[in-house]
């Protein structure tokens, strides 16, 4: 079974798994409250709540906005953002052109 392509859901962004690999896909809470943060930060109408949508690392300052950011490089193990935290980078310009918040020592491929 093929690996499920993971799209940035920011409407300037047109980031995806299939492309660039290595960048990490967050995904929008299910939590309403929060979803619904996260829907008004990017500026959409709605999400519904039957699809997984992610927002890629380009839209966070992973070391600040996550509890966990020291053991998820060294581990690998999954990333968790504060519960306050929403997309709040390069929302208005395109984002193909900024690499990894990882090193290459630190991918984990």
């Amino acid at each position: 079974m093929p690996a499920v392509t993971r799209k940035c859901i920011v409407q300037s962004c047109t980031n995806n798994s299939k492309d660039n690999p290595t960048k990490i896909f967050l995904t929008v809470p299910k939590d309403e409250n929060r979803r619904n943060d996260w829907i008004r930060a990017l500026n959409l109408i709605k999400i519904t709540d039957n699809g997984r949508y992610t927002v890629c690392e380009d839209h966070f300052d992973l070391e600040k906005d996550s509890t966990n950011w020291m053991f998820y490089k060294i581990m690998g193990k999954k990333l968790m953002l504060k519960s306050d935290v929403v997309p709040h980078k390069n929302l208005e310009i395109a984002t193909t052109t900024i690499g990894s918040q990882l090193t290459d020592s630190e991918k984990k491929t």
